[in-house]
């Protein structure tokens, strides 16, 4: 079989080499001169960046995460997570609930009274009516972490009301902190919580598209894989399993598998009606600095409106090969509204503002400096969610075509899935010839 799959960023790549696997004849189709999407680096004046955002692979599975490891080759160094948030000048340990510890007893204690008055009330004492993402911070964390992190971050981040945010978005990405975690940390018993992704891993060497790399380059191997890069989708016929491309060609295949986001497909696709579905772009700034003594974190998230980014990635902690000796590499990340005018070099400055702000970096130590903007960087769950993309995925799927990926499905999912979800649709077309641990 053909098959023609529509987008080169991670979901993209990873069907197609499950498929090519499989013994399927596959196109894969890039817009960009580049495949990774938003896993792409990019290397500036001898620093490499990972130009969409701060990613790093890990997984509750750990079969999955040795899969990527054994992908990765020897490529990869391990991490223990060390991430902050900077509250009140204070680098507080992530997640906020688990690094109470390390504030003044005040506040440990009003902390510890909020959330359990809030577990009482909505746990022993049957109150109920969480119905948006908003009630759910209270309801669970209660009043002084909400307001102190949870909030304000959040509202940073998404740039939205969160009462008009809904429960989807909490289901797997922010889940429920163990009281116990609470209780031990409040007391000031140092603990650590969101221990799926405390350990990672990272690639030693090429930044986080080398992921991307290993991908592509085992498939190529296989002969029955062909890149178009550079090369827009501006027309599917499902019907016929066709794709024009913005180079006049035509792709005939027998089936058409799309990694594109959902309302470029429909557009693709000529259908009429055109689903309503919200997100948030994103602009990555990257700083090269001349400087050794940066902090060790990984990351650190800012909730407060001080500073124009919600995080900031030192990603030469992740791997010293990311910037030159004596040298260090800072992603920040600041997510925008569609449709917002987006100035790079404003946000270069304000980035170097915030950060000479709070004492992280001296501006006469910047060597290189560079921004990128991503269109789609996050899918926005509104009240408007859960109908609309049922609606948009049936109507694509029926059709014909496949759809996989965080825009591709329209759904907020860490990288193991969106590899493994690929994965799972290559075979729903095709027979495997081994299994998953052969890899």
């Amino acid at each position: 079989m053909k098959i023609a799959v529509l987008g080169g960023g991670l979901a993209g790549v990873a069907f197609a080499y499950e498929a090519s696997r499989l013994g399927h004849r596959v196109v894969l189709i890039e817009r960009e001169g580049k495949l990774g999407g938003l896993l792409r680096s990019e290397d500036v004046d001898g620093f490499l960046f990972d130009t969409g955002g701060s990613h790093v692979l890990f997984s509750r599975d750990n079969a999955k995460v040795s899969f990527l490891a054994r992908m990765l080759g020897g490529n990869f160094a391990r991490h223990r997570r060390d991430a902050r948030i900077y509250f009140e000048g204070k680098f507080v340990k992530y997640p906020f609930e688990n690094g109470l510890y390390m504030l003044p007893p005040e506040f440990r204690f009003r902390a510890l009274r909020d959330v359990v008055y809030r577990y009482v009330e909505y746990r022993c004492g049957g109150k109920s009516g969480v119905s948006n993402f908003e009630e759910w911070i209270y309801a669970t964390f209660g009043e002084t972490i909400a307001d102190s992190y949870l909030i304000p971050y959040n509202r940073k981040l998404w740039k939205r009301d969160l009462r008009e945010i809904s429960l989807e978005w909490v289901g797997g990405r922010v889940p429920n902190p163990p009281l116990e975690d609470i209780l031990r940390s409040s007391v000031g018993i140092p603990t650590e919580g969101y221990l799926h992704q405390l350990n990672f891993i990272y690639p030693r060497r090429g930044g986080i598209q080398e992921l991307v790399n290993v991908f592509a380059e085992r498939m190529l191997k296989m002969g029955n894989v062909s890149i178009r890069l550079g090369q827009k989708v501006v027309g599917i016929d499902a019907g016929k399993n066709t794709v024009q491309l913005s180079n006049g060609d035509e792709v005939k295949c027998d089936r058409i598998v799309s990694s594109l986001p959902l309302p470029e497909a429909f557009q693709a696709a000529g259908l009429k009606w055109v689903p309503r579905l919200d997100y948030n772009s994103l602009v990555v700034v990257g700083l090269g600095i001349r400087d050794t003594q940066l902090p060790k974190y990984h990351w650190v998230y800012f909730p407060g409106e001080e500073t124009v980014f919600h995080r900031v990635a030192f990603l030469s902690n992740y791997s010293p090969s990311m910037a030159p000796r004596n040298c260090a590499n800072i992603i920040a990340e600041i997510s925008v509204r569609p449709g917002t005018q987006v100035d790079l070099e404003r946000h270069i400055e304000l980035t170097i503002e915030g950060l000479e702000a709070l004492g992280m970096i001296k501006r006469g130590k910047i060597v290189a400096a560079r921004a990128w903007y991503w269109k789609y960087a996050y899918v926005v769950y509104d009240k408007n969610y859960a109908e609309a993309v049922a609606r948009a995925r049936r109507a694509l799927e029926e059709i014909g075509m496949t759809l996989i990926g965080r825009f591709g499905r329209w759904s907020y999912m860490n990288m193991d899935d969106v590899i493994f979800q690929a994965f799972e649709a290559a075979h729903s077309i095709g027979t495997p010839t081994r299994s998953y641990s052969a890899r």
